[in-house]
């Protein structure tokens, strides 16, 4: 298990930003529909509408894995690859990730 986590860890330090990929399915789309005020609190027990539509725009993007570990190794707030900031912070605490410098899209 910590092998898995160190590659995957490895790998996102070397992929580019998701602003950088190219086609991604989440540049013609208002980028709003990721990031939910309510949600983003991590006391929040639903998935607004907003964040279900991102999911599915998510699901179907060549970048989701990319994308994914960008945010868990880098991104507090949004969805990223879709996975929301609660799943992102399960992640980081099974992975014993530490997000110090969030960076805020």
């Amino acid at each position: 298990m910590q092998a898995a986590a160190t590659k995957s860890r490895r790998f996102c330090m070397r992929s580019k930003s998701p602003s950088d990929f190219e086609n991604a399915e989440c540049s013609s789309v208002d980028v709003n529909l990721f990031y939910e005020k309510d949600y983003d609190d991590l006391d929040s027990k639903t998935i607004s509408g907003n964040y279900q539509e991102a999911k599915k725009i998510c699901m179907g993007c060549q970048h989701r894995v990319e994308c994914a570990e960008w945010g868990i190794n880098n991104e507090t707030h949004g969805m990223w690859g879709g996975l929301t900031p609660r799943e992102r912070q399960k992640l980081r605490k099974i992975r014993n990730i530490k997000v110090t410098n969030a960076v805020l899209s």
